[in-house]
């Protein structure tokens, strides 16, 4: 580059090769459950009026097979009554803050 005004010295450009993290890394999208006090209602809403008898009259003799069906029927009912969140989380983000209304 030319000379700065009547200096004795050329002017230097320099670039850096460094890239943030945050450049360098794409944010990956997650998903939450969002639970409130109307989607724990829900929730035991639907649980209260399911026959669970159902469950246990069919498999007496497996109980591993019990225990997955009940599983899969208690997630099937959190993801159809607990609204989901899409969130981003960026590679510079700590874990360990967490957004507060209130200060102690």
């Amino acid at each position: 580059m030319p000379r700065l005004g009547k200096a004795d010295h050329k002017l230097v450009h320099l670039v850096s090769r460094y890239k943030p993290i945050v450049k360098r890394i794409r944010p990956i999208g997650t998903t939450i459950h969002r639970w409130d006090d109307d989607a724990l209602e829900q929730l035991r809403g639907t649980s209260d009026c399911t026959d669970w008898d159902v469950f246990v009259n069919n498999y007496t003799n497996n109980l591993d097979e019990l225990t997955q069906t009940v599983s899969d029927y208690i997630n099937f009912c959190v993801e159809v009554t607990v609204p989901i969140k899409q969130t981003k989380v960026f590679s510079n983000n700590k874990l360990w803050i967490k957004k507060s209304k209130t200060c102690n």
